[in-house]
Parts: structure tokens; C-alpha cells; sequence
């Protein structure tokens, strides 16, 4: 399996994503053990936050494109500004329903820390998209792991209490709005997921060949 190696600032740089990722972790653990430790509405948010990188999956493959096409740079700015508004639009819709800002905020955060860490670093361009490619399907195969554990296995309430839940006021009825422990369950896999996939990086100091995913592939010697 070929692979692209990775110089010191770029490890640098998927380890402090990789801290966020678990920072996340630990901040759905404490609202899923503590409901309200950090705001009344906090199991909403964090319910909305996993619903909404479903868009972040979604829109990997076509901000890479605008990011990593031959063109001058100020057409990907562009494209990337079109794209990026139309997906940010959807999640603003989505919000809405939600009754509150933090999930289109922190969607908003990890869209821009995830396009910079590729479009701003320093090491070679085919680097930096095989980094985004392999990150994409790392992403999607996480998101849909995470979803599928969500129904397969009955989680613990811990504090989602009945109470809790009506006082979340969820505008829908699907499982992750009865039972939002399924929704932080699955948030803390997929974010979980990822941090150990970037610390792997870290410590192996290279980007492995995604299968299957055209273009992740190291240069020719």
C-alpha cells in the first residue's frame, strides 16, 4: 500500500484536529452523563450537531474538487464560497427547526479547520488531497457505522431522562428525537472514529492509500 509521508508541521496540525475531535468526544459523554452541564438545550445541540455532518460527508468530495482543481486560486476561492454557502444554507434551514445557532456554528468551525489543514499546508499538493480524499471515505465509512450502532444496539439513558427529552423540544419523532442517546452514541463514535484515524497518521507519520479512492496515491520514484 502506497502512501504519502507527512513532514513535522503537518503532523502537527491532524493532531491538534485530532484533539478537537476528542474534545468533542468527552463534551457529548458529559452532556450525555449530565444533561445541562453546559446549556439547557445541550442534547439538542449535540443531536444536531451529528445530524449536520451528514453535510460535512456529503460535501467532501465536491469542496475537494473546487479546492483541488487546476485553476487559478482565485476561481477555487469561488467555487469553494459557492459550495460552501449552498451546504451552509441547508444546515441554517436545519437549524432553525432546532431553535438554536450551535450546530450551524460548529459545522461552520469544522468546515473551515477541515479545508484549511488541506488547502493552507505547506507540504506538496498531492499530499494535501490525498489527505482529503482519505479523510473523506475514513469519514463517510464513520458516519455510517456510527448510524447503524445508533439502531442496532439499545444505549443506556444515563441522564436523558424522559423529562430531558420533553424539554429538548424535538420537532420530529424519529428514534434519535425519542431517544437522543442513540444520536450522542453515535456522535461519540464518529468523532471518536476520527481522532483515531488522525493519531494513527500522527504516529505512523504517512497517509495510507484509501481502496478504491481514485488519485490517493503516492508519486512515482
Amino acid at each position: 500500500m502506497s502512501a504519502f509521508s507527512l513532514n513535522f508541521d503537518a503532523r502537527a496540525g491532524l493532531f491538534f484536529t485530532a484533539a478537537f475531535d476528542i474534545g468533542v468526544v468527552f463534551s457529548v459523554l458529559a452532556v450525555w452523563k449530565s444533561p445541562g452541564v453546559f446549556s439547557p438545550d445541550d442534547v439538542k445541540w449535540f443531536v444536531g450537531v451529528f445530524m449536520l455532518e451528514f453535510l460535512m460527508v456529503h460535501s467532501g468530495p465536491f469542496l475537494g474538487y473546487a479546492v483541488f482543481d487546476d485553476v487559478p486560486r482565485r476561481t477555487q476561492v469561488k467555487r469553494v464560497a459557492a459550495m460552501g454557502s449552498l451546504y451552509l444554507l441547508f444546515a441554517a434551514g436545519f437549524t432553525l427547526s432546532l431553535g438554536s445557532l450551535f450546530p450551524l456554528a460548529a459545522m461552520s468551525a469544522s468546515m473551515a479547520e477541515k479545508l484549511s489543514a488541506v488547502w493552507l499546508g505547506s507540504r506538496p499538493r498531492p499530499a494535501r488531497k490525498a489527505e482529503l480524499q482519505y479523510f473523506w471515505g475514513i469519514g463517510a465509512l464513520a458516519y455510517l457505522f456510527a448510524c447503524a450502532m445508533s439502531v442496532a444496539v439499545s444505549w443506556p439513558r444515563w441522564g436523558i431522562t424522559p423529562d430531558v427529552v420533553r424539554s429538548q423540544g424535538f420537532a420530529g419523532s424519529g428514534l434519535w428525537e425519542q431517544q437522543p442517546q442513540a444520536a450522542l452514541a453515535a456522535c461519540a463514535i464518529y468523532f471518536g472514529w476520527l481522532a483515531i484515524a488522525r493519531l494513527r497518521i500522527v504516529w505512523t507519520g504517512s497517509i495510507p492509500k484509501m481502496p478504491g479512492v481514485p488519485g490517493a496515491t503516492a508519486p512515482k520514484k
